[in-house]
């Protein structure tokens, strides 16, 4: 996909818990010719505020990716973990 896209700048938007990130000022709008989310919206309590942010920043293209449910949840069952929780990884909202 990355291929297809032509970019000078990117943004990796949810990169673990923000601890790089928290002094940082946010970046100005379509700052980025490329900003990518990958495995974060469903960590998100609000993930359409996640959404409008991602859209400011952006000049042209957004990459993302959330695990494929309930596939997910199956194969983590498969694999014995979170059993507890019906196979919903932690943090998943």
């Amino acid at each position: 996909m990355l291929a297809q896209i032509e970019f000078e700048s990117v943004l990796e938007v949810g990169c673990g818990p923000g601890d790089l990130a928290s002094n940082i000022l946010p970046p100005k709008s379509q700052s980025y010719d490329l900003t990518i989310a990958c495995e974060v919206l469903e960590h998100l309590e609000d993930p359409g505020q996640a959404l409008t942010e991602i859209d400011r920043v952006t000049k042209q293209s957004v990459l993302i990716s959330v695990p494929q449910e309930p596939m997910w949840r199956i194969l983590n069952m498969a694999r014995g973990k979170y059993w507890s929780d019906l196979g919903n990884t932690p943090g998943h909202v």
